[in-house]
């Protein structure tokens, strides 16, 4: 039922922008006992000017004045505003609202708030409205300015819940994590606004990411990845190879073309914590060229991909070695259309004995793909193992799970550092008239259960 006027609602919480100032000093305190639940907007500029150097001085009293006045639950929202020497000039003028370029820089912000605050904080939310982006509808209407991230939410946000969402459990681990609100419709129907939901919490047919994973186990297990895909809408199939059970200096490839209706990529991961130099060596078919020899750099903790097909050219049957002062994985996926008969692709790495370590250089989640993780434990007792995700960024993901005795346990990785596997709550910032809360609440929630998706709708 549509409220007479605004104060016949019931106040639920407050969004506290300067609180100390514009609320504590203004509003008596009986009525400011009204308000239980508050939330707070955390700036990275205001926090961290220059690298390494944090100033809790504002916060802290914003915090306490909160505390001081009987909050309920407190939910910060971490994010925006970032220090000019942690921006990305990839986005331009759009930086200070953009993923930083080192996401490591990110990640120990993230840390360092949850360390601060983890004891009376309840909720974090990963970035202020971050659907509102670059290309949003509001951005259309109102023009260029009106935004609240410098990136594209379907390809850029996902990093930064991944990482935030990791740096905060670990200080804080019984805290509850929030995706941010995702906006995609200034339209006043209340049964509007879940598009954009849905599409990012598909965790095949999104825009996806490229991953290589590391796994490690308190005993020797083995692990191997299946991966299913539709290639670029027309060549679907699948493939399947086992890990590699440790780090080298040189990997060989005998296999390998850059034939019309073939497509081979070089997977390569760098598990050490420095960038380190690998050399690929090209080698051709009888009357296809002098060999080719390239380098390349690998950026700490990541994976790079390489399409043979740019490295080498067109209508090249080619061998590859791969080689570098420092131990690192390779690992080589091709997709094909074979004779216009025959689609496809193939990915090649092999094992011979369980191992306390494995490595998959390649990887990757949407993109009308979907990658699982198969662990089998031959043991008679339980095993723990870690799954270290590194991403294209540089970014790290780690999952620790339990593998039961004598028993092969299966992980769908999209679900698992996807959406759902990097958020423990959605909140919602509905943008419609007041009196169509509830409705677009409820229409919200049933949209997205119908979807797969149970995540509580923080509004």
């Amino acid at each position: 039922v549509r409220p007479a006027s605004a104060s016949d609602m019931i106040i639920l919480g407050l969004d506290a922008r300067d609180y100390t100032n514009r609320m504590a000093s203004k509003v008596q305190q009986a009525e400011r006992g009204e308000i239980r639940h508050f939330k707070v907007i955390v700036m990275w500029n205001k926090i961290e000017k220059s690298k390494g150097t944090y100033s809790w001085l504002y916060y802290d009293k914003e915090i306490n004045r909160i505390l001081a006045d009987g909050a309920e639950s407190i939910l910060l929202t971490i994010g925006s505003s970032v220090p000019s020497w942690a921006q990305d000039p990839v986005y331009g003028d759009k930086a200070a609202k953009a993923p930083p370029k080192d996401l490591g820089d990110w990640y120990r912000l993230c840390s360092k708030v949850a360390e601060r605050y983890g004891s009376v904080v309840d909720f974090y939310e990963i970035w202020n409205e971050p659907g509102w982006d670059v290309d949003s509808e509001a951005v259309q209407i109102f023009g260029p300015e009106t935004y609240h991230f410098g990136g594209q939410v379907e390809t850029d946000y996902l990093p930064l819940l991944q990482t935030g969402y990791a740096a905060i459990k670990e200080k804080d681990p019984t805290s509850m994590v929030m995706c941010g609100a995702l906006i995609c419709t200034l339209n006043q129907d209340p049964n509007t606004g879940a598009d954009l939901y849905l599409r990012l919490f598909d965790e095949v047919n999104r825009p996806g990411q490229d991953v290589s994973m590391k796994v490690t186990s308190s005993k020797p297990i083995v692990a191997e990845r299946p991966m299913y895909f539709n290639y670029k809408g027309s060549w679907d199939g699948g493939h399947d190879v086992m890990g590699a059970t440790a780090a080298g200096k040189e990997w060989y490839f005998a296999e390998g073309t850059t034939r019309d209706g073939f497509e081979e990529w070089l997977c390569l991961q760098n598990p050490n914590p420095n960038p380190i130099q690998v050399t690929a060596t090209y080698m051709f078919g009888p009357g296809q060229g002098a060999n080719v020899v390239k380098t390349y750099e690998l950026q700490p903790t990541s994976r790079t991909t390489l399409m043979v097909n740019n490295e080498v050219g067109p209508e090249k049957d080619v061998s590859v070695k791969i080689a570098s002062a420092s131990d690192f994985i390779a690992e080589r996926p091709m997709y094909f259309n074979y004779q216009g008969r025959w689609t496809g692709g193939h990915c090649v790495m092999g094992a011979s004995a369980p191992s306390g370590t494995w490595y998959f250089a390649e990887g990757c989640t949407g993109f009308s793909i979907q990658q699982y993780l198969c662990l089998q434990n031959p043991h008679p007792e339980e095993v723990t193992a870690e799954l270290t995700f590194m991403m294209t960024r540089g970014e790290v993901i780690r999952r620790t799970v339990n593998l039961g005795p004598s028993s092969r346990t299966t992980f769908d990785i999209n679900m698992l550092i996807g959406f759902r596997g990097s958020s423990d709550m959605i909140a919602v910032h509905p943008y419609k008239n007041y009196w169509d809360w509830g409705e677009h609440y409820d229409y919200l929630s049933r949209t997205l259960k119908a979807n797969s998706i149970w995540h509580e709708l923080a509004v």
